[in-house]
């Protein structure tokens, strides 16, 4: 049950990204391997993700849905084949490991900037987050804080 929800809340988020210097994070930028933790999702998501599948794309910022959907740019990306799953109280939290695009998804991904993100969940369900500021290791994103859209 815990990996349906994680699998939902990581579909809602495919991708998008695009370096920026500029960011208001304290954080500094490092070479260590990205992952995005999701937290929030809901059983519904997890559901989905479970059964149909998750997929997140990061993507310059200013990817439209078309290209992300075509993964027109695509930098890096993360599946439900590589992420864990945590339950934590009426929700989930999901943490996905990214993977270099340019390297054929081999290797993890040690990029930093702002990106958007997208995220096919499942069939037919698809979720952006626009204007991340990547940095750390972990990222953590509320899935309450993607917007769906529809093509």
């Amino acid at each position: 049950m815990a990996v349906i929800v994680a699998s939902l809340a990581v579909t809602v988020m495919l991708a998008s990204c695009s370096k920026d210097s500029s960011s208001s994070n304290d954080e500094p930028s490092n070479s260590d391997p990205k992952s995005l933790v999701i937290t929030n999702v809901s059983l519904t998501q997890a559901i989905i993700g479970e059964d149909e599948g998750i997929r997140i794309g990061i993507f310059p910022v200013g990817t439209t849905p078309e290209q992300a959907y075509m993964e027109t740019g695509l930098v890096a990306g993360g599946s439900d084949d590589d992420m864990t799953v945590k339950e934590v109280g009426s929700t989930y939290t999901v943490t996905i490991p990214l993977y270099d695009a340019k390297n054929g998804f081999e290797t993890k991904w040690t990029g930093s900037g702002k990106y958007d993100i997208y995220c096919q969940l499942g069939y037919s369900i698809y979720l952006r987050k626009t204007n991340v500021t990547i940095k750390s290791s972990k990222t953590t994103l509320d899935a309450r804080d993607f917007e769906e859209i529809n093509f």
